[in-house]
């Protein structure tokens, strides 16, 4: 920027001295050096805006994608825990599910095994008598449950 303002004030001097001296640009033969000279100074000052602006969109260009790089990381990082955090969740209601399940089954097939047991003495008890029993034994997702007839004959 110093490096402008001198090169613009260096040549409305240069101007002013020209034409304080009668000069005119162009036809006196000192002016073509000073014209040069400006011209000269004025292309420098020309090619450093130009690299400078040619630097500055560079490293915008260059922000801008660190920012999003940045920001595409953070996302990644997010998704991921957020993907552990339902996975996590899914394990944990998987493992009270079986524990569950494990104690329904259980429960069941104690249950099963106590009517299977009643029937055999009830069975035992009628058979010498003439009697039969039919016994129908369902076993539900909640409980075990047991219907028994008996038909005793003559």
């Amino acid at each position: 920027m110093k490096k402008i303002v001198l090169a613009v004030a260096a040549s409305a001097l240069s101007f002013g001295v020209a034409h304080a001296a009668g000069l005119s640009l162009g036809v006196n033969a000192a002016t073509p050096s000073l014209s040069d000279t400006v011209n000269s100074t004025v292309s420098g000052v020309q090619a450093d805006v130009k690299g400078s602006a040619h630097a500055v969109r560079d490293s915008a260009k260059s922000s801008v994608a660190e920012q999003k790089a940045k920001i595409r990381a953070e996302r990644e990082a997010r998704a991921k825990a957020s993907a552990e955090r339902r996975e996590a969740a899914r394990a944990k209601l998987k493992a009270r599910t079986d524990a569950a399940n494990a104690k329904v089954n259980g429960a069941v097939n104690s249950g099963a095994s106590k009517v299977s047991g009643a029937l055999n003495q009830a069975t035992g008890a009628v058979s010498g008598t003439g009697a039969s029993v039919n016994a129908a034994g369902g076993v539900g997702g909640t409980g075990a449950s047991a219907n028994a007839t008996a038909n005793v004959g003559k």
